[in-house]
């Protein structure tokens, strides 16, 4: 790191983007020791697939610019729900892969994601999405936006209370499975 070979702040004020693995995007503008002082709104590339152990770096790196930060990650829809970026302009690929549970993958996790991220959500590993008709009807109106990319041939699996008849022709729009 540039910052160990000097004894004084390192200013890269004028610097656009920066690019790098995930540790050293963390040391450049996280981590007090090694922070180099950037631009407000430097843009970030973290290179390589993060997983959702990685989501609290990814937030803070979100957090310490108003540029747009771009990455990939994968895990389920359910360990990610938990992302909370600052801005859903960022273009954070996010990959959703398989629940293999009994409930699948629910509606509203795979909405909540979608809500993060400026650029589509990969869902086609994904066999089952659950839920109300509510959420499976709004994951419905996502995938026409074109929000959320996933498999023809996902099953769907309606829980709890009534379905209306515009419900229901939302939600067999969604897969040519069962």
């Amino acid at each position: 790191a540039l910052n160990a070979k000097t004894s004084v702040a390192v200013d890269a004020t004028k610097v656009t983007a920066i690019s790098g693995a995930l540790a050293d995007v963390t040391a450049a503008i996280i981590t007090p020791a090694t922070k180099v002082t950037t631009a407000a709104n430097v843009a970030v590339t973290i290179k390589g697939e993060l997983t959702a152990a990685n989501v609290t770096e990814l937030e803070a790196i979100a957090t310490a610019t108003t540029g747009k930060v771009t990455a990939t990650i994968a895990d389920t829809a359910f360990n990610l729900k938990a992302i909370d970026l600052e801005a859903s302009t960022d273009a954070i690929t996010i990959k959703v892969t398989n629940d293999y549970s009994l409930t699948g993958t629910a509606a509203a996790d795979l909405k909540a994601l979608d809500a993060n991220t400026s650029v589509v959500v990969d869902a086609k590993a994904v066999t089952l999405i659950s839920g109300t008709a509510a959420d499976v009807t709004d994951v419905t109106a996502v995938l026409s936006a074109k929000g959320i990319a996933k498999a023809a041939n996902v099953a769907v699996e309606v829980t709890g209370g009534n379905i209306s008849a515009y419900e229901a022709n939302q939600i067999a729009k969604l897969t040519t499975g069962s």
